[in-house]
């Protein structure tokens, strides 16, 4: 396998969602930590971005330190083929010179009665296998039961999501707020630049404490095993590698930490 010695400071972000790759720029760019780092999105993050926007890149990636790829199960099938050649071109440094990092959702089942986080199993397997990531970032956001996908065509090619999943609509004061008007706030887009920094820590505590409810709501007496996924290192299932985060987070911390390992090689 080949081997790309000559990368630089590179993030390249790989999603049909506007509004995730704006979340995912903005977020990087906001921290001082990464100010040396060039975030780029196939159509600069405009939409209608398809997977004809990412082949351009997909050599262009062998350039870079990190790659961050949307797995969302909605549109995967769709970028497969880009995902595939991406990989193949940067196999030969994957965890050395560079990284993958990865976010998406889960099987529609996770949130049912009785259904706990083991189901996520066969897909931390699978995603491990196909991309190599250092850590696998769960989107509550982007999580749909298969009666939201039906009721809000969701299964169509062109669809993306803008509404929040319901059992999440209810956690904010806004009562039509959208998928971008939350991601917006909690990244404390517009916030001036002497006191985003406070503001993004109190936000962020808040969507921890919102996330702590959830899970506690969803499973029970058996959330208190599942902390690890509200903290930076990852919960961990049994005989499975990749660890998983809820985006977005401990996401900057998680940039900046493969930025770093990848620059050492």
């Amino acid at each position: 396998m080949l081997k790309y010695r000559k990368r630089t400071d590179r993030i390249f972000v790989f999603t049909l969602d506007p509004i995730l790759g704006a979340d995912i720029r903005d977020r990087i760019a906001g921290d001082s930590r990464t100010d040396d780092c060039t975030v780029i999105l196939p159509r600069d993050g405009q939409p209608p971005i398809t997977d004809e926007d990412f082949k351009p890149l997909w050599e262009e990636t062998t350039g870079g330190r990190l790659i961050i790829l949307d797995v969302r199960r909605q549109t995967l099938p769709r970028v497969q083929q880009s995902y595939n050649r991406i990989m193949g071109y940067n196999r030969g440094d994957l965890n050395e010179r560079v990284f993958t990092l990865v976010i998406g959702d889960g099987p529609t089942q996770l949130f049912a009665p009785g259904t706990t986080m083991e189901v996520c199993r066969g897909l931390l397997a699978k995603t491990r296998v196909d991309y190599g990531p250092a850590v696998f970032f769960f989107d509550p956001f982007i999580h749909y039961s298969h009666e939201e996908m039906v009721q809000w065509g969701l299964a169509r090619r062109d669809v993306l999501p803008r509404e929040i999943p319901r059992r999440l609509a209810g956690s904010f004061h806004e009562e039509n707020a959208d998928v971008e008007q939350v991601r917006r706030y909690f990244r404390a887009s517009g916030v001036d630049a002497a006191s985003r920094r406070s503001t993004l820590k109190r936000r962020q505590e808040k969507l921890l404490h919102l996330f702590e409810k959830r899970l506690r709501k969803a499973f029970g007496e058996n959330a208190a095993e599942l902390h690890d996924i509200l903290s930076p290192k990852g919960l961990a299932l049994k005989d499975e590698t990749l660890r998983m985060i809820i985006y977005p987070l401990h996401f900057e911390d998680w940039v900046v930490e493969l930025m770093t390992q990848a620059r050492t090689k």
